[in-house]
C-alpha cells in the first residue's frame, strides 16, 4: 500500500492505495483513509491481544508448562534404581562363577548384558533430562512471547514502531474487509 497525500478546500487527506491492485488481479483496489485503517489494524491487534489474554489463562489454569514433569521425575528414578539393581548383580557375577553356581560364559553374557542394559538406561535418563530442560526453556519462551504481545494491551495509538515489531502484513478487500498478518516470532523485542 503506498501512502497518498492530497489537499482539497485547504483540508488534507490521507489515505492509503494499492499501486499494483489492478494489475494483480484486483477488481477493485481498495482505496482507504488512514484514520479508518489504523482504527481496523487497532483493533485487530487488541482482539490479537485478547486472544492471548484467554491463552495464557489456559496455560495458567492448567499449568501446561509443568505437566509432565512429575512423571519424568518418577521415571527417572525408575531408571536409577534399576542401575543400581544392575550394578548389584554384576558385582555378584564373579562371587557366583567361583561358587560354581554359573559357567564362565554365563558369566560373560550377563556381565555384559548388564552393561549393555546400564549403558542404555543412563541414555535414557539423559533423554529425560533433555525434555525437561526443553519443557522449561518453552515455557519461558512462552512467558516472553506472551509479555511482549501484553506490552502493547494498553495502547490508544499506533505508532510506527509498534506497527513494525507486530504486522507482518495487511490485505484490505473491498474497503471494509482488513486482514493483518501479525508477527508471531517469540522476540518481538527486535524488528
Amino acid at each position: 500500500m503506498t501512502r497518498k497525500t492530497s489537499s482539497y478546500k485547504n483540508r488534507k487527506y490521507i489515505y492509503y492505495y494499492c499501486p499494483t491492485g489492478k494489475k494483480k488481479g484486483c477488481t477493485f483496489p481498495p482505496t482507504i483513509e488512514e484514520k479508518e485503517l489504523l482504527y481496523m489494524v487497532m483493533d485487530m491487534i487488541k482482539s490479537h491481544i485478547r486472544r492471548i489474554d484467554l491463552l495464557e489463562a489456559f496455560i495458567h489454569g492448567k499449568q501446561i508448562s509443568w505437566s509432565g514433569q512429575s512423571e519424568y521425575t518418577m521415571q527417572i528414578a525408575e531408571y536409577e534404581k534399576r542401575i543400581q539393581e544392575c550394578n548389584l548383580f554384576k558385582s555378584h557375577l564373579y562371587q557366583d562363577l567361583i561358587d560354581g553356581i554359573i559357567s564362565k560364559e554365563e558369566c560373560d553374557f550377563y556381565k555384559e548384558h548388564y552393561t549393555e542394559e546400564t549403558f542404555h538406561l543412563h541414555h535414557a535418563i539423559a533423554d529425560i533430562w533433555k525434555k525437561i530442560h526443553c519443557m522449561k526453556a518453552l515455557a519461558k519462551e512462552s512467558a516472553e512471547w506472551i509479555h511482549n504481545f501484553k506490552q502493547y494491551e494498553n495502547m490508544q495509538e499506533l505508532d510506527r514502531q509498534s506497527i513494525v515489531r507486530m504486522i507482518h502484513s495487511i490485505c484490505i478487500t473491498r474497503k471494509k474487509n482488513c486482514k493483518s498478518g501479525l508477527t508471531i516470532r517469540m522476540n518481538m523485542s527486535r524488528p
